[in-house]
């Protein structure tokens, strides 16, 4: 299944490549982006088919957004909404839809003026979800805080937080 998730992506992301260059430099994009070794991971273990799943609703969202010259119709603008809630439903890195859905409308002329609807579609769908979750969880996060946090004030926890960051990205490295 995760294998044709990824072929999925791949398809997809070539017909996104394809409105911004050629259709040779397109497809080797694409092609590069099915055989990077970071990708090993989510295609080969069963824990990454949510990476996937939320990767395919973001390109799909691109593709949408990236596809017509015209203004967003109703129904486009819908289907906006649904893939970025079902980007963030399948993974949290779904929350960068509206984002991606500005910087993707932006890039193009003709989708330059409704980049806003698109955004604002695309954060109607995250919100949603995310209503959803607080109203289902009574947290954005699911889990509680570790008691350590609980018993100290905000201005300590973001004291430890940000003492965390060079850790952080020492693990990125």
């Amino acid at each position: 299944m995760n294998l044709l998730l990824h072929a999925a992506i791949v398809i997809v992301l070539r017909r996104v490549f394809v409105r911004f260059v050629a259709p040779a430099p397109a497809l080797a994009g694409a092609l590069l982006f099915a055989v990077l070794p970071v990708h090993a991971q989510a295609v080969a273990t069963v824990v990454g088919q949510a990476e996937l799943l939320s990767a395919l609703a973001l390109v799909g969202l691109l593709l949408l957004v990236v596809t017509t010259d015209a203004p967003p119709t109703l129904g486009r603008l819908t289907a906006a909404a649904v893939l970025s809630a079902a980007a963030l439903a399948a993974k949290e890195g779904g929350v960068m839809a509206p984002v991606l859905v500005l910087a993707a409308a932006w890039t193009l002329p003709r989708q330059r003026p409704y980049a806003t609807r698109w955004a604002t579609a695309a954060l109607v769908g995250v919100c949603v979800l995310l209503a959803a979750r607080v109203m289902v969880l009574g947290t954005f996060g699911g889990d509680s805080a570790n008691p350590v946090f609980r018993e100290v004030s905000v201005w300590r926890q973001w004291s430890i937080a940000l003492a965390m960051l060079p850790r952080a990205a020492a693990m990125l490295t």
